[in-house]
């Protein structure tokens, strides 16, 4: 049987904010709450490639670079919710929380981990079912 990779969405970026408003979904992020857009506004479908970094200092993050289409969307979203947050999930688990703090014209998207260990924990997650 062939695999349809585009079939199933595994990697979504979900906006949210700290005030609930009626269309949006409570996220419980630890004891506190974000309210998010039921729909994703960026998926596997915009990206382009996923990266691990580890800066100088041991510091990890992945890097999301965004297709055409991905820059785009990321570019209109980040100069419009500014102060606003982004939720990465995968398969339904989120796994990062971002706040946009400036426009993203090159669709380059670094999202931190807490280590080397979960970078690759969240890639494996990521390609299980591609």
């Amino acid at each position: 049987m062939a695999s349809q990779p585009q079939a199933e969405i595994i990697i979504t970026l979900h906006l949210a904010q700290e005030q609930p408003e009626p269309p949006l979904v409570a996220v419980d992020i630890g004891g506190t709450a974000l309210y998010a857009l039921h729909q994703p506004v960026l998926t596997q479908a915009d990206m382009l490639r996923i990266t691990p970094v580890t800066t100088p200092d041991q510091l990890t993050f992945l890097l999301l670079e965004m297709n055409q289409s991905g820059t785009s969307k990321l570019r209109s979203i980040t100069s419009q919710a500014q102060g606003h947050y982004l939720l990465l999930s995968v398969q339904g688990q989120l796994v990062n929380i971002t706040q946009i703090g400036e426009t993203i014209s090159d669709g380059r998207l670094l999202v931190g981990t807490q280590n080397a260990q979960h970078s690759q924990a969240i890639i494996k997650l990521m390609q299980g079912k591609q």
